[in-house]
């Protein structure tokens, strides 16, 4: 009687470390199908994200240089800049204006 429950506790055993196993297996290979598919959901994500902040940033920049251009032309008839600019300058800054809009203005009314 003692030989038959040592065999069937060995048998028992190695049942149960079979069983184990298999589920270790079928736990990490679900896991990774999990972390896999976190990843691909990630990446179609990341992708269009990316384009997006590419395309912020193209504009942004564009936008940037134009109010440079802005700044350049425009930029001189700020009451801080009429004080502290120099009557020669503020000539230049005058005739490029002037050259810009011919039809609206003229460049000795600017410097009255």
């Amino acid at each position: 009687m003692k030989s038959l429950k040592k065999q069937n506790n060995l048998v028992l055993t190695r049942f149960l470390r079979r069983q184990g196993r298999g589920r270790r297996k079928d736990f990490l290979t679900k896991k990774c199908e999990d972390e896999s598919s976190e990843i691909s959901q990630h990446k179609k994500f990341k992708v269009p994200l990316l384009q997006v902040n590419d395309r912020i940033e193209a504009e942004l920049d564009g936008r940037f240089q134009s109010m440079q251009k802005v700044n350049e032309v425009f930029g001189y008839l700020s009451p801080k800049q009429l004080t502290t600019l120099d009557y020669k300058t503020l000539r230049e800054k005058a005739t490029t204006l002037e050259n810009l809009y011919r039809d609206d203005l003229d460049k000795d009314d600017l410097l009255k």
